[in-house]
């Protein structure tokens, strides 16, 4: 093989082969979802259709539960429906995760505090699932950061994750021009 830097290039030319792979299955998945959404909806209505004849119909018909209880349809069809909407919903279908490279990390946390709030995401999920969206430079940093922790037997927590990151990528402290101004000194006439 040639130079270290040639060996890198490959590399990131075949991570982002992995990440694009990633991006279709992630898009196939949410296909999937979509449909199985679409599916349990109707299933839903069908069932408060059944609840609303069983209700005008005094004779309630009965099922076998797996314990042996008798339970009516109609106290089946009320666990799968609350007020006549159904208790599942597909949140995941309905965002895309930012990706992060090298930009504004401002912008990026922002969405991702979003995404994570929507998404109802635990703590021990944040830091695997925000990583997992970082390209490039920022990716091979996350490597970095992950392996040195790692080696100091300590963890990455959110907090920690967020500081590091603001720390190699965050916005350099400029210099307030207008300030600058105000202090300019006219000398001679």
């Amino acid at each position: 093989m040639g130079t270290n830097k040639e060996r890198i290039e490959s590399l990131e030319a075949g991570l982002g082969g992995l990440q694009n792979s990633f991006s279709r299955m992630e898009v196939g998945v949410t296909d999937k979802l979509h449909h199985i959404e679409d599916v349990l909806s109707k299933l839903s209505e069908v069932l408060l259709s059944n609840q609303t004849a069983s209700a005008s119909n005094p004779s309630d018909l009965t099922t076998s539960s797996p314990n042996g209880r008798s339970r009516s349809i109609r106290e089946e069809s009320r666990e799968i429906s609350e007020g006549g909407r159904p208790l599942f919903s597909s949140k995941l279908a309905s965002l895309e995760f930012p990706r992060f490279s090298r930009d504004d990390p401002t912008k990026w946390f922002t969405r991702v505090d979003q995404f994570f709030e929507f998404q109802g995401t635990t703590e021990a999920q944040k830091v695997s699932l925000a990583s997992f969206h970082l390209q490039g430079e920022a990716n091979q940093w996350w490597q970095w950061l992950r392996q040195s922790y790692k080696e100091e037997g300590r963890e990455v927590t959110l907090d920690i994750f967020q500081e590091e990151l603001w720390a190699r990528f965050g916005l350099i402290e400029c210099e307030d021009f207008n300030e600058a101004l105000s202090k300019v000194k006219q000398e001679g006439s």
